[in-house]
């Protein structure tokens, strides 16, 4: 014999439901999807075609992580189209600045969705405006609440493309 289960443990009264009768009495008929909104994602980034606008001074923790980087992209391989540029040289370079990128990616968003992306210019560099300039592709990853280079987490999303700067 079984016993009854206390009031308190007795299943809700069923209510009128929209949902299909396939999902009636499961957890799904009384649940609310939730996007949870966005996932804040950051990295660090190359801007190139800035003139004179730009500057070769670079945080050096910042440095490493970004010669390391474009070394891995191919730049300073002699097999690769920049093979005789060094990462170091183009780090240096007045008409390229390094940028912290920070954005919001939809939850759940599929693999090619696109999104908003800001730049900021490192502080305590000589860069002068990104106006003009050209993003390189650049990994985003997890934002944690403190700009790391490289990150903690694997790349989430990539950001590239031209610079907007608003008036």
């Amino acid at each position: 014999p079984w016993a009854a289960a206390p009031p308190s443990l007795r299943r809700p009264p069923r209510l009128r439901s929209s949902s299909p009768p396939h999902v009636a009495g499961t957890v799904r008929e009384y649940a609310v999807y939730d996007t949870g909104g966005a996932v804040p994602v950051q990295g660090f980034g190359l801007v190139q075609g800035l003139g004179t606008n730009g500057a070769g001074n670079v945080p050096e923790h910042v440095r490493e992580y970004m010669e390391q980087y474009l070394k891995a992209k191919g730049i300073g391989d002699p097999t690769k189209g920049l093979g005789h540029i060094s990462a170091s040289k183009i780090l240096q370079d007045k008409d390229t600045a390094t940028v912290l990128v920070g954005g919001s990616m939809p939850f759940g968003a599929p693999m090619g969705a696109k999104f908003d992306i800001n730049l900021t210019a490192l502080p305590n560099t000589q860069t002068r405006s990104l106006q003009g300039g050209d993003l390189m592709t650049t990994e985003l990853r997890l934002y944690l609440g403190a700009a790391v280079p490289g990150g903690p987490t694997k790349p989430l999303a990539e950001g590239v493309g031209s610079v907007f700067v608003n008036p």
